[in-house]
């Protein structure tokens, strides 16, 4: 009885800094989904019992990545909320950010088509067309 009535208010607690245009922390956001899902996989029902497991699994493996992907970009203050989080951001949340950006940074650059030298815009076009072998 005890936990539940700790889950409801923690739900509570982090409910209400989003209804009253607070930003969550990444550790608030976090613990919120993974309680969401654990509500959920105790509604599902059997069909849904993979999916709600999973759910649950998902969110215990979130990153400070998600919850700037996931959920502060989808924020009604924007900017702003962006603004707010960085203030309340561990060092090491900081830096888990940062890797996380440079990592996608790379990921870009490695898959980014590479346009041969033959092929660019200051290649010297060859004026002359060469003719046609006559050789058998």
């Amino acid at each position: 009885m005890k936990k539940i009535y700790l889950s409801i208010t923690l739900a509570l607690l982090l409910v209400g800094q989003t209804t009253y245009g607070q930003v969550l922390t990444f550790k608030n956001w976090n613990a919120l989904q993974i309680l969401e899902s654990q509500q959920g996989l105790k509604r599902a029902n059997a069909d849904q019992l993979y999916q709600a497991l999973l759910k649950v699994e998902l969110s215990k493996d979130l990153t400070i990545n998600d919850y700037f992907i996931v959920y502060l970009s989808r924020h009604h203050d924007g900017k702003g909320a962006i603004m707010k989080a960085a203030k309340k951001m561990s060092p090491d949340e900081t830096a888990s950010l940062l890797l996380a950006y440079r990592s996608n940074l790379q990921e870009k650059s490695e898959t980014s088509p590479t346009v041969s030298p033959e092929l660019s815009p200051k290649a010297p076009v060859e004026s002359q067309v060469s003719a046609p072998s006559t050789k058998p």
